[in-house]
């Protein structure tokens, strides 16, 4: 065993010898995913929870199956199973001091890509009280929807709903749902545990013109219902979530819809590029913490947070670095179990809203990559906060309207292609708007288009200092150009059609 071996060894030995850690896990001595294994409290499932003695784990490419048992053996760990078309293995461990530092420690291994704990997670919802005021399905129009004079979606496009079960009965869902799965369970049982994902199917794809009180613009696009919990508080796994994107984008999703607060795993990401890989897209809920969430920007995930009636971020949602995009999700009328109706809370209800958006986006041009269809999200959005991307609206909020131009203009073939008009978006990823710089300083700038950004532009005090023909778009600046006082930045982008969009911030040296 080499030095670099016997050092991770040992390290893992002192945090196993070291006892119960302090911080929040599930209290379980085997989880397995039912009600009576964890008892977390109500107050606690915004955030999710750590799974105690288990570890998702990915070996790196050509790592045989003995050098996995020999590293497992060592570590003091045992594999349970292995989650199919990801290479995660699903790791169990005795009681640790501190789970995360010995994924930590463990991730340092060579023949390891990642390591890191399982949680559970909760669905980003919450039901309004029934005297509740809300405007009905105000979140249609805010997001320029329906645009049924484009496209009502095609039946050919699925949206998968990793949740917990649809009401299969429902005469606004029923005409438009598939078979699915049941995860947890391995069966074809997706028979609802919980509302949420009765909830959340209304605002993907709904049944229209059928004089039920609720429509959806997706009317014909279809509902994938993949059951990831089978508890009655909803709660899942992130290894199950990942699971469920997986055999989603086996059977045909184009779209896969998860509402829990998952974005910040590497496991996460890992089935993002599985269904990217099969041409398809994952969405996942911000989370409804109503609090900043440090996690870095995800591009396999299109990370979504909500919106109120008055076009605020609303109160509970999460904001943070991996927020891509906002959309309604407060005091949605939607479907209930039991043929019912109800008005819900939550970041779930702003995903599926955006999952229905790609939807059609597929309906009218099923060629699309999920690259462009990325891009296309982000550039059309409406810009409701800080110029650019900001932790709150991400690129701003959805626009199906602009979105579905988009993407018919980009259709190949299109007798009367839509014209480009949509300028680029732009911000300064640094330095800050108000910081004070002084040495070196790094410009670092990011901008989308809905077709391509051709150049982007930085300027300081309106004098052009840098120009870039491709991303990425940084450099190094000296401060001292500048004489001391206060002094604006500015980065312009270009597309390919003369539309141009600049932001600004202010600096003092």
């Amino acid at each position: 065993m080499n030095s670099l071996r016997t050092g991770c060894t040992l390290a893992l030995a002192a945090i196993l010898a070291a006892g119960q850690s302090h911080f929040q896990t599930v209290q379980a001595s085997k989880f397995d995913n039912s009600d009576q294994t964890a008892a977390v409290s109500k107050a606690s499932r915004q955030t999710p929870a750590m799974v105690p003695g288990r570890l998702l784990v990915k070996y790196r490419k050509g790592v045989s199956t003995e050098q996995q048992s020999n590293l497992m053996m060592a570590a003091g760990a045992r594999q349970d199973r292995e989650i199919a078309g990801l290479g995660v293995h699903v790791i169990e461990l005795p009681d640790v001091a501190d789970l995360q530092a010995y994924a930590n420690v463990l991730g340092t291994q060579p023949e390891i890509e990642f390591a890191e704990p399982d949680y559970l997670c909760y669905p980003s919802s919450s039901l309004l009280p029934d005297n509740a005021s809300h405007s009905s399905q105000w979140n249609l129009p805010a997001i320029s929807c329906p645009a049924g004079e484009m496209t009502s979606g095609s039946d050919q496009v699925i949206i998968a709903l990793c949740d917990t079960g649809v009401d299969g009965s429902h005469p606004d869902l029923a005409p438009n749902l598939l078979p699915g799965w049941n995860i947890v369970d391995d069966n074809s049982d997706t028979s609802p545990v919980s509302a949420n994902g009765t909830w959340t199917a209304q605002t993907a794809a709904g049944v229209g013109d059928n004089s039920i009180p609720l429509a959806s613009s997706a009317l014909n696009c279809r509902i994938m219902p993949v059951r990831v919990s089978s508890r009655t508080d909803g709660a899942a796994l992130i290894s199950t979530l990942a699971a469920g994107v997986v055999w989603a984008a086996d059977h045909g999703a184009r779209v896969a819809s998860v509402s829990y607060m998952a974005a910040g795993s590497r496991l996460m990401r890992s089935a993002g590029k599985y269904i990217q890989d099969t041409g398809g897209v994952l969405v996942i809920a911000a989370g409804n913490t109503g609090a900043y969430y440090d996690v870095p920007d995800t591009p396999e995930i299109i990370v979504v947070s909500a919106t109120d009636s008055t076009d605020a971020v609303a109160g509970f949602s999460t904001t943070g670095p991996c927020v891509d995009l906002s959309a309604p999700g407060d005091g949605i009328l939607t479907t209930a179990p039991g043929n019912s109706y109800q008005a819900v809370n939550g970041t779930s209800f702003s995903t599926f809203l955006v999952a229905r958006a790609v939807a059609l986006m597929l309906s009218i041009n099923p060629k699309l990559t999920p690259a462009q269809i990325d891009t296309i999200l982000k550039a059309t959005a409406d810009d409701l906060g800080p110029a650019g991307w900001d932790p709150g609206y991400g690129w701003g909020r959805l626009n199906v309207g602009r979105a579905i131009a988009a993407a018919k203009g980009m259709a190949a073939g299109t007798p009367d292609p839509v014209p480009d008009v949509i300028p680029p978006q732009v911000s300064f990823l640094s330095p800050g708007n108000d910081d004070r710089v002084s040495g070196n300083i790094t410009i670092l700038i990011t901008a989308i288009d809905d077709i391509a950004v051709t150049r982007v532009e930085f300027c300081a005090d309106n004098y052009l200092m840098e120009s870039w023909s491709s991303a990425p778009y940084i450099c190094s600046f000296k401060a001292n150009r500048l004489a001391r006082g206060s002094h604006v930045l500015k980065a312009i982008a270009y597309d390919a059609f003369g539309n141009s969009a600049a932001t600004t911030i202010n600096v003092t040296r």
